[in-house]
């Protein structure tokens, strides 16, 4: 069975992520900042297949954590990017400090996490970068989602360059 990560596993696409995987027996490491939230999710799992680590991975410190405790795991299969952060504010109460919070954690630490990682992926890993519609040209827009809806733009362009420069890694990006 397979050895994925799990960001922003708490609740949402991520909660439900890691409860699918875990029942086809894959080992999931769970990772978000909510702690009581991870025990949930692994008491609703039975406890098996799932790895809480609390860990907030906005940050290199919080990375650096995630990272030292799957250390010791030989290989990883796949990393599910789900963790987001999202202001519901319109573009002119947006502070320059909110913008560089949902790229911090929307794009740089999948970036930080991703570098950070490669030296563990096996051959044949799979990245999944957690998207949103909002970043998707052509898409609808909605008022107060421009800071989010930019840095899922961002996460989608990178995605579609990883895709390119890790396949000679035999590591598939989507």
């Amino acid at each position: 069975m397979k050895k994925i990560i799990v960001t922003g596993a708490s609740k949402g696409i991520g909660y439900a992520t890691s409860l699918s995987l875990a029942a086809k027996g894959h080992t999931v490491f769970a990772v978000a900042r909510n702690e009581e939230l991870l025990q949930q999710l692994e008491k609703e799992a039975s406890g098996k297949n799932i790895i809480p680590i609390t860990a907030d991975i906005s940050n290199k410190a919080g990375i650096d954590f995630l990272i030292q405790k799957i250390h010791s795991v030989n290989g990883i299969d796949g990393l599910i990017n789900n963790a987001a952060l999202l202001i519901n504010k319109p573009f002119k109460e947006l502070s320059i400090e909110d913008w560089k919070q949902h790229f911090e954690l929307n794009v740089f630490s999948i970036v930080i996490l991703i570098k950070s990682l490669l030296p563990s992926f096996n051959t044949r890993a799979h990245i999944v970068n957690i998207g949103s519609m909002a970043g998707y040209q052509g898409a609808q827009k909605y008022a107060s989602l421009s800071a989010y809806g930019a840095s899922k733009a961002a996460l989608a362009n990178l995605t579609e360059y990883l895709a390119i420069e890790l396949k000679d890694y035999n590591i598939s990006v989507n």
